[in-house]
């Protein structure tokens, strides 16, 4: 039987000056019961190894740059996750995200609704964003977060965004009958949409565009929509596809089983240790293990920074100095995870 698993990580990837690490942090802070891996260009941990051990992605895509060849590869490794494109820079002339969700479209076949459309002060900046299911408008200024009511207007604004998303989660999330029914005119609450967009997000059905600016002044906006999409529908280890296993000489072996034989996997360094996800069993500090790299085999002692003993799931840190996409592994099940 399937454990729950304790903590559930998001990996962020983006190019080099998307500002990967800036969102990686504004996020630690504001959501903590949720594991950030800062995988961007220019991040010691290992993008290809995050992502086996992630349970949900983020894109981080720059509205002043492009995407690289070498990204759009990372993404076909992890089509299967729920993934979110998260639009940096803004406020910078003529930023559009409409053009961003294109070009995603155009390199990683990502076909992405809006479901905040960003609004602008006079001078440029991101204020906050209109909210195409709420009907509301979310923004910031030096006191903090606002909700208001929009006017006719943005309603005109909204509409075809609206129009496109409905569509969609219809088509993917709703059943027979209620396509019928909305078909005649039935109503369907904002609570209802709400929750078939979360579930197409979570299932992987469907991808959204968010926007992100950081301001010193106003504070991060778009923070609060990006973390609360990320909880709603970031699934467990358990609930999604787990990593591969091979035999050290690269042969198959039987899939990975969470309440089996203790794994775990070598994500790189930061700024605490080497960081390590756990996907089946216990280890203790002190304990035995493997260390498998490339088909070599070592002996090595689980020596825990922030544990005495880690579990299923957890996100953990080690003194040992271990090389990423690094398999530990019980010494009497000796197998490694395949991260590249």
């Amino acid at each position: 039987m399937l454990h729950p698993s304790s903590q559930r990580c998001v990996a962020l990837i983006g190019e080099a000056g998307s500002g990967v690490t800036t969102l990686a942090h504004a996020l630690a802070a504001h959501q903590p019961d949720i594991v950030w891996l800062d995988a961007g260009a220019t991040s010691e941990l290992d993008a290809n190894a995050c992502l086996s051990a992630s349970d949900a992605v983020i894109i981080v895509v720059s509205a002043v740059q492009g995407l690289s060849a070498e990204l759009a590869l990372l993404w076909e490794r992890v089509s299967h996750l729920p993934t979110t494109v998260v639009v940096t820079h803004l406020d910078a002339p003529r930023a559009d995200i409409d053009e961003c969700a294109a070009v995603c479209h155009r390199v990683l076949g990502l076909d992405l609704q809006i479901p905040y459309l960003p609004i602008h002060d006079d001078d440029g900046t991101v204020a906050g964003f209109l909210d195409v299911l709420g009907d509301v408008i979310h923004v910031h200024d030096l006191s903090g977060l606002h909700v208001l009511a929009t006017d006719d207007e943005h309603r005109a604004l909204t509409q075809a965004y609206r129009d496109d998303l409905i569509d969609l989660l219809l088509a993917e999330c709703a059943d027979d009958a209620t396509v019928e029914a909305m078909a005649i005119g039935a109503h369907v609450s904002q609570d209802q949409v709400a929750a078939w967009l979360h579930e197409g997000v979570t299932s992987a059905r469907i991808h959204v565009a968010l926007g992100f600016a950081a301001h010193t002044a106003r504070g991060d906006i778009g923070l609060d929509l990006i973390a609360s999409l990320m909880s709603a529908t970031t699934p467990t280890l358990a609930e999604h596809q787990l990593p591969v296993l091979t035999l050290p000489d690269g042969e198959p072996t039987d899939p990975l089983q969470v309440s089996g034989p203790s794994v775990a996997l070598v994500l790189g360094r930061d700024a605490v240790g080497t960081t390590c996800r756990i996907f089946a069993g216990a280890i203790a500090d002190g304990a035995p293990l493997a260390a498998v790299t490339a088909g070599e085999i070592a002996p090595v002692t689980a020596s825990w920074i922030d544990t005495k003993k880690a579990t299923y799931g957890d996100v953990v840190h080690t003194t040992l100095d271990l090389v990423a996409g690094t398999t530990l592994a019980s010494p009497e099940h000796i197998v490694m995870v395949e991260s590249g």
